[in-house]
This record gives C-alpha cells, sequence and structure tokens, in this order.
C-alpha cells in the first residue's frame, strides 16, 4: 500500500520543459525559480532528498 508521500517537483520540472518547448521562456524561467526556491528549503524536502518526510502544520 501507498505511504501518502509525493514529490511532484519532476512534475513541474517537466512543465518547464514544455514551456519551452512552446517558446514561452519567461514563464519557463519563473516556474524554474519557483522549484529551485522550494527545493532550497531544506524543511521541505521529503524522505527521498535526504530529508525528513515534510509534515502538515
Amino acid at each position: 500500500m501507498g505511504r501518502g508521500l509525493a514529490n511532484p517537483v519532476g512534475t513541474f520540472w517537466s512543465c518547464v520543459m514544455l514551456l519551452e518547448h512552446l517558446g514561452e521562456r519567461e514563464a519557463a524561467a519563473r516556474l524554474m525559480a519557483a522549484i529551485e526556491a522550494v527545493t532550497a528549503d531544506t524543511r521541505l524536502h521529503t524522505g527521498d532528498w535526504a530529508g525528513r518526510p515534510a509534515r502538515p502544520t
């Protein structure tokens, strides 16, 4: 059975690539900046990123 954990970074990163492919470079850059900002916060890292799973507060 599932563990109830998800790491959607790959989904958002693929959206960056889609936006780039469509010529939406500015939108892709904004989304990538958001991904970088969130992944820089180690409090949000899941176990697969060598962090503790994020828990809702």
